[in-house]
C-alpha cells in the first residue's frame, strides 16, 4: 500500500514539474495539503531536486549516490527533458541539432526577409542636392547558389533582388531657368540581383565577415520617374510642386559593385562574456556607366541594452534567424536561443571615404560642374532590434560632391535614413510586437502573464541550463549559462 501511494506522490510531482516546462524547481512541497501526511518522501524528492538544480554544488554525482537510486534516475529523465520543453517553448524554436537546422532550411520560405531604405533630407530643412532615395530589397534563399558559394568558402550565403530610387534637386526647387553652375534635376532608377555572403569566426560564434555582390541595370532622366513620384508626394502632402523644366540628358544606368566588411574587434568592457561592441571596416568598389568609385569605410557599434546586433550593416539584410543558427556550432546556438533578449537597442557611428574617377549624373553634362575626386560621410544612428525585426533611424552628413570653375564648390548635405527589416516568417511577431502594450494596459491577467514569462526567462538565465541535442551521445550535452 505504501509503495502505491509512492506512485501516486511521484506522478503528482512529475506533473507539477513538467508543468513548470523546466522552470527551476527547488523541492518546496510544503504548501501542499497531503505535504505533513508525506514529508519524509517529498523531503527525498526535494533534496535530490536542490542537488540536480544547485550549480553550486561540488561532488554533484557522490551526492546523488547517496540518494534513492529510483528516485534519481526518474528526476534526472523528468529534468532533462523539461529543458528540451523548454528550448521547444522558447522562442518557438526547436532547431538544435545540425540534422533540424538542416531539415528546417530545406523548408524556408522562398523569399526570407524584405527590407525598405528611405533617405530624405528633411532633417535638413530642405529639397535640394540628394534630396530622396528610396530601396525595397527582397532577400531570396536557394540552396544549388548556396551550396556553390560554401565551395568559395562561406558558411551562408543568399540571393536578394533589389529596386532603388535616387531624387536630386538643384539648391532652388522654384527656378525655371538653367542653374548652370550646380547639377541639374536628376534621378536614378534601377534593379538588379545580388548576394550576401557570411562567414563565421573559427569558434562559429560570432558573424566575421559579409562580401556583397550585385548588379544593377536602370536608367537616369525621365525614364527614372523622378519628377512624377516627387510632385505626387509633395501633392499629397500639401507642399508645392518642384520644377523640374531642367534636368540631366537621358542615359544607361549599369553598375557592378563588390563590397566586403570585415569585423576587426568584438569585445566587451564590463566583464561579461556577452559582446557590447565591435568594429567593422569596410572597402567597395563600384563601376558601371554612371559612377566609378572606390570606398574605404569604419564603423563602431555599441549594445545599449539587450544583445549586440552581430555584424550590423546599414544598407544590407541581416541573415535571417534561422539562418543566424546554421551558421553556429550546436553549443552557440543553443546559448543564442536562450540568452539573446527580445529587445535590443544599439547605436552605431561611423564614416566613409570615397574616391571618385568619375560621376556621369555630374559629369559629362551641359552644365559647368565637374564631379570631386574626393568625398566623405559621416554618419551615426540607432539600431532597435524586435526578435527578427530590425529598425533603424540614421543620419548621414556628406561633404561636397561638386565644384563649377570659376564660380564655387557645392555646399556639405545632411540627409536621414529610416530603414525596416521584416522576416516574412515573423509578420506575427510584429503584430504582436505593436499588440501587446495596448493589451497590456487593459488585461490584468496579460499583465500577470507576461510578468511570470520574464521572471521564468529571467531564472533560466542566471540559473543555467542543460542543453540535450542528442540523448544518445552524451558529447552533445551542453551547459549553458547566460551573464
Amino acid at each position: 500500500m505504501g509503495e502505491k501511494k509512492e506512485v501516486v506522490i511521484l506522478t503528482n510531482i512529475i506533473l507539477i514539474l513538467t508543468l513548470c516546462a523546466a522552470q527551476i524547481s527547488f523541492g518546496e512541497f510544503w504548501d501542499r495539503p497531503d505535504y505533513q501526511d508525506n514529508k519524509a518522501f517529498y523531503d527525498k524528492v526535494a533534496e535530490i531536486i536542490d542537488i540536480l538544480y544547485e550549480d553550486s554544488f561540488e561532488n554533484k554525482t557522490i551526492l546523488l549516490a547517496t540518494k534513492d537510486q529510483r528516485l534519481v534516475r526518474t528526476l534526472k529523465a523528468l529534468k532533462q527533458s523539461n529543458e528540451r520543453m523548454f528550448i521547444s517553448l522558447l522562442r518557438n524554436r526547436s532547431a538544435l541539432s545540425d540534422q533540424q537546422i538542416t531539415d528546417f532550411m530545406s523548408k524556408r520560405r522562398s523569399i526570407e526577409a524584405f527590407k525598405i531604405i528611405l533617405e530624405n533630407d528633411v532633417l535638413a530643412g530642405t529639397d535640394r542636392y540628394y534630396t530622396h532615395g528610396t530601396q525595397i530589397e527582397l532577400s531570396f534563399n536557394n540552396k544549388k547558389f548556396e551550396n556553390f558559394l560554401k565551395k568559395l568558402g562561406y558558411k551562408h550565403s543568399d540571393l536578394y533582388f533589389l529596386c532603388r530610387q535616387n531624387l536630386y534637386n538643384t539648391s532652388d526647387r522654384d527656378s525655371t531657368e538653367k542653374l548652370v553652375n550646380e547639377p541639374g534635376n536628376a534621378g536614378i532608377a534601377y534593379c538588379g540581383i545580388g548576394s550576401n555572403n557570411y562567414q563565421t569566426n573559427s569558434e562559429q560564434t560570432r558573424l566575421k565577415y559579409l562580401d556583397r555582390f550585385e548588379i544593377m541595370v536602370g536608367s537616369v532622366g525621365r525614364p527614372s520617374f523622378a519628377k512624377e513620384f516627387q510632385n505626387a508626394f509633395h501633392s499629397l502632402i500639401g507642399d508645392k510642386q518642384v520644377s523640374w523644366r531642367h534636368q540631366v540628358e537621358d542615359k544607361l544606368y549599369v553598375h557592378v559593385k563588390f563590397e566586403k566588411n570585415i569585423k576587426i574587434a568584438e569585445g566587451d568592457l564590463y566583464g561579461s562574456s556577452d559582446p557590447e561592441y565591435n568594429i567593422i571596416v569596410s572597402g567597395a568598389g563600384t563601376a558601371g556607366s554612371i559612377n566609378n568609385n572606390i570606398k574605404l569605410g569604419v564603423m563602431i557599434n555599441y549594445r545599449l541594452m539587450g544583445s549586440l546586433i552581430d555584424l550590423y550593416i546599414a544598407q544590407s539584410i541581416r541573415p535571417s534567424q534561422l539562418e543566424y543558427l546554421s551558421m553556429m556550432s550546436p553549443e552557440t546556438r543553443a546559448r543564442e536561443i536562450i540568452c539573446k533578449k527580445d529587445w535590443s537597442l544599439n547605436i552605431y557611428a561611423g564614416s566613409d571615404i570615397i574616391g571618385v574617377a568619375n560621376n556621369n549624373r555630374i559629369d559629362n553634362t551641359e552644365y559647368n560642374v565637374y564631379s570631386k575626386a574626393l568625398i566623405y560621410d559621416l554618419k551615426a544612428g540607432l539600431m532597435l532590434n524586435y526578435r527578427n525585426v530590425y529598425f533603424q533611424l540614421g543620419i548621414v552628413r556628406r561633404s561636397s560632391e561638386w565644384a563649377s570653375p570659376g564660380y564655387k564648390d557645392g555646399p556639405p548635405h545632411t540627409y536621414g535614413i529610416l530603414s525596416l527589416t521584416v522576416p516574412f516568417n515573423e509578420l506575427e511577431d510584429v503584430g504582436y510586437a505593436f499588440y501587446s502594450p495596448l493589451r497590456w494596459l487593459i488585461d490584468s491577467d496579460f499583465r500577470e502573464q507576461e510578468r511570470e514569462i520574464r521572471e521564468f526567462k529571467k531564472l533560466i538565465r542566471s540559473k543555467g541550463l542543460t542543453v540535450i541535442t542528442d540523448p544518445n551521445d552524451p558529447r552533445h550535452v551542453y551547459n549553458v549559462k547566460c551573464d
